[in-house]
């Protein structure tokens, strides 16, 4: 079961009709005082806003009842039960689950609005986290299909070693030692290392090898099992085996990469769009695809590449490698979202690049004081001299909202203040992001 962890208090959420539902039981032991949902079920306020979530969500949703309940609502005397609430209007919304994990559930939307009633940073956080553990959902769906990946072919190639190069009468332990020469044949040919250096290698990492490979590995790899195992089946020695993998694996390797993270290499006279996510943000996150869509219908080259997230991965070392792996040019605008605005400054300096265009999106150079995870991923991101940036880029952009919930109008106006004059302030954007419907970033359209 998937935790949520907000203010030291852990949080289930479960999964109905492929929607997340929060335990709000667990969000209540967060609020001082001695209160129960009842309590926040009898508010007039409340009342309307799960009636107007059912209308838009639930077509059976018995308006009648409602009314009823409505009408009640906020009196003294008035007092109504979860279980009353569904039973009487049907509501889909909210509901009370039995069993282990039991207790009372609400829909995301509606256990935002709950995490409101026990407080402001509550919801805040609430919502932080949440998108911090969906990104990582994310993530590991990506990480399986790799995992997948890696073992298409896995099966063929056990099976051309079984009937070719294991003898009969064998221990199982010398079975065992022949499979994992055979893996480290694959594993030389492609990383340069057996399974068992990898591992001296990096005594601090758990798993192994090929956890820690990148999609395009794991496609070469796949790759690398079924050539294998072909020329096992033809009879050749594993030395000439390894270096005919070898040279494959760097053929392979090359096609692999420039195919892919290196696009944006090659054409130097026309622009291309780099495109950054945030902390604990990810590049499938707020009005990034969007943007990406509406450029390339233009015929635009278009990156966004996820950056290494959360704390322990997120630091100014990791994302550098990320951009170090593409051709960042003098034809490169690169558009940032909230901690990366001051990341891309910090980079250009560093690196001495020079880009086309930097567009900035809720930057800002200081600590927010969210939570110490937060303000720790940041921190190695800031800089001390901002007039290094107008170096490396003459054209600079800033957006900023009036009433982002994380980072304060004076803030993201001192980062524009000190790059630019060239601002616009979003009213009631909040931190212009999904959260605050910002799935479509229409504005930013006038400077892409």
């Amino acid at each position: 079961m998937p935790e949520l962890n907000v203010l030291n208090q852990k949080i289930t959420y479960i999964k109905i009709d492929d929607e997340d539902y929060i335990s709000i039981t667990d969000m209540l032991k967060s609020k001082d005082g001695d209160f129960f949902v009842s309590d926040w079920l009898r508010n007039r306020n409340t009342i309307e806003f799960l009636g107007i979530w059912e209308e838009i969500h639930n077509p059976n949703f018995n308006y009648g009842e409602f009314a009823i309940i409505k009408s009640q609502a906020g009196l003294n005397s008035y007092k109504i039960s979860v279980k009353e609430w569904v039973e009487k209007t049907n509501a889909i919304g909210i509901m009370s689950k039995a069993g282990r994990y039991g207790g009372t559930y609400a829909h995301k939307d509606i256990a935002f609005e709950f995490g409101m009633w026990i407080s402001p940073k509550f919801k805040l956080l609430l919502i932080k986290e949440f998108e911090r553990l969906k990104a990582e959902e994310q993530k590991q769906l990506g990480w399986n299909a790799k995992r997948e990946l890696s073992k298409i072919n896995y099966k063929i190639h056990t099976d051309a070693i079984k009937q070719n190069l294991i003898p009969t009468q064998l221990t199982k332990e010398q079975i065992n030692y022949i499979y994992a020469e055979e893996a480290d044949v694959l594993n030389m040919a492609l990383f340069g290392m057996t399974a068992k250096q990898w591992r001296n290698k990096n005594p601090n990492l758990d798993g192994n090898i090929r956890d820690y490979s990148t999609i395009n590995e794991l496609i070469c790899l796949a790759n690398l099992e079924n050539l294998n195992s072909v020329f096992i089946n033809d009879g050749l020695k594993q030395s000439e085996r390894l270096i005919r993998l070898n040279n494959i694996a760097i053929s392979q390797m090359k096609i692999l990469n420039d195919s892919d993270v290196k696009y944006l290499k090659g054409d130097k006279m026309k622009k291309n769009y780099l495109i950054l996510h945030g902390s604990f943000g990810s590049n499938e996150g707020n009005w990034f695809p969007w943007l990406k869509e509406q450029l390339e219908k233009n015929n635009k080259k278009v990156l966004i590449p996820q950056m290494p997230v959360g704390v322990g991965n997120q630091n100014f070392e990791n994302w550098s490698n990320v951009l170090n792996k593409l051709d960042i040019s003098e034809n490169t605008v690169i558009i940032a979202h909230s901690i990366a605005p001051i990341f891309v400054c910090k980079y250009l300096i560093t690196n001495q690049i020079k880009v086309k265009k930097l567009i900035f999106v809720c930057g800002f150079n200081n600590y927010l004081g969210i939570d110490s995870d937060f303000d720790a991923v940041n921190e190695p991101m800031f800089i001390d001299n901002f007039d290094d940036v107008k170096k490396y880029c003459k054209d600079i952009v800033c957006y900023y909202s009036d009433n982002d919930p994380y980072v304060k109008y004076d803030v993201e106006k001192e980062f524009a203040d000190k790059l630019t004059d060239k601002q616009y302030v979003i009213k009631n954007g909040g931190h212009i992001n999904a959260e605050t419907g910002y799935t479509k970033f229409e504005e930013i359209l006038n400077e892409v």
